[in-house]
């Protein structure tokens, strides 16, 4: 049975734009708020909160004055939020674009719009120039991608760029302290300069450009962008101590701490790409959809010079359809399940593939749309009832089942 409803949510204030992004707030964590957020390229680059109750009133409105097609992305917590995380906060947060094509922003939605934002980042600025290259080298910021950390508590942002670029930023280490919410003060005049936009810059000196890393996807923009924790260990851990008594607890904080100091996330990037150019490649640089494994800088260490750095490695690069057959083997959306042990792919080929997070083969290749895949979302409890759906240009939206009852298969 199918029921369609359609509601104009932008009736109150009509934006004179087409949409560009949806989002739930709370990705992940089980959350029952039932807001949302929704992104138009009206001359605004309007992104406004709503609640399911009441969607065609806005809580919330913040003009971005980004005319890209890059989205907005709400904070990804992990299906099990270990105890003790700060949820309250982490939930409201959302990475933005900007009217600076090469700059994104962090917001607190529970905070004042026309306020300073809590990060702000500037991909390619001059402080890293040397490692990393300039702005012009990587072109337009075109995916954004939000994620705690689980184990150290430490906010993530990934940013895929024009020019087959993904960088990272540990934004919860840079600075003086680990503080979330905490925005180092900055020289007078550019403190000034940025007060009249209703921002500040985060402060990165020579030490912090441990806390950033890249890695390079291909030639073609990066279109979609996803992070998830790997903290899965680190849950056995803690509830081990409750089980076995004080002896075992000591063992498995010495056991954590090694875990912490080696923390990392997985990400997924999905790239456009024409087939034509693509076969003209390696074999091995034909994928237009690579998993990257993050590693934090490990700082636990009272030397500095023992401390590592933020690192990027590419763990698997695959494609769509085939290169041979001439299709569309671009990539417009991906998404990790909420447990992050599988995600999916939506494909200018109309086709929807879910992959295991350590595998480079399709386990499923779903087909249903008539047109390019622009929108997957998991169901929180998507490990055990397997629901996802997906929208397309085809107008159409599809629930689909796939892989129910698979917490420990992958």
């Amino acid at each position: 049975t199918r029921r369609c409803f359609v509601k104009d949510i932008c009736q109150e204030y009509p934006r004179g734009g087409s949409g560009l992004a949806l989002g739930r707030l709370g990705i992940g964590a089980g959350d029952t708020s039932h807001q949302f957020i929704y992104q138009t390229r009206d001359p605004f680059g309007t992104v406004s909160l709503h609640d399911l109750h009441r969607p065609c009133t806005s809580l919330l409105q913040i003009h971005t004055y980004s005319t890209s097609f890059c989205a907005m992305s709400p904070c990804h917590m992990g299906a099990e939020p270990m105890e003790g995380a700060t949820m309250g906060g982490v939930k409201n947060l959302v990475a933005l674009p900007t009217e600076e094509h090469s700059v994104a922003v962090v917001r607190d939605l529970r905070c004042d719009p026309k306020g300073n934002p809590a990060w702000r980042v500037a991909v390619g600025d001059d402080h890293i120039s040397a490692m990393y290259g300039s702005r012009r080298k990587y072109g337009m910021l075109t995916s954004l991608a939000l994620c705690l950390q689980e184990t150290t508590q430490r906010i993530v942002l990934g940013c895929g760029m024009e020019n087959g670029s993904s960088l990272f930023y540990d934004l919860g280490a840079m600075g003086h302290g680990r503080d979330p919410w905490c925005i180092d003060s900055v020289e007078k005049g550019v403190e000034e300069s940025n007060h009249i936009h209703g921002m500040r810059n985060e402060v990165i000196s020579e030490n912090d450009s441990r806390y950033m890393c890249s890695a390079t996807l291909g030639k073609d923009p990066v279109l979609c962008l996803d992070l998830v924790s790997s903290n899965s260990h680190c849950r056995s851990l803690d509830g081990e101590a409750d089980k076995i008594g004080n002896a075992k607890e000591k063992e498995n904080e010495i056991e954590l701490e090694k875990y912490i100091s080696a923390a990392s996330l997985v990400a997924v990037g999905g790239c456009a790409g024409d087939a034509d150019e693509l076969s003209e490649l390696p074999e091995q640089e034909q994928g237009t959809i690579s998993t990257i494994k993050v590693k934090l800088a490990d700082d636990s260490s009272a030397d500095a010079s023992k401390s590592s750095t933020m690192k990027a490695t590419i763990r698997s690069k695959t494609h769509t359809c085939s290169i041979s057959s001439g299709g569309k083997v671009g990539v417009s959306v991906c998404r990790f399940r909420p447990d992050g042990r599988m995600y999916a792919v939506g494909g200018w080929d109309h086709r929807l593939r879910l992959f295991g997070r350590t595998s480079s083969k399709p386990l499923a290749i779903l087909r249903g749309h008539e047109a390019s895949v622009t929108a997957v979302d998991w169901a929180d409890n998507a490990a055990l009832s397997g629901l996802l759906a997906t929208g397309a240009g085809d107008g159409r939206i599809c629930v689909w089942r796939a892989f129910p009852h698979s917490l420990r298969n992958y």
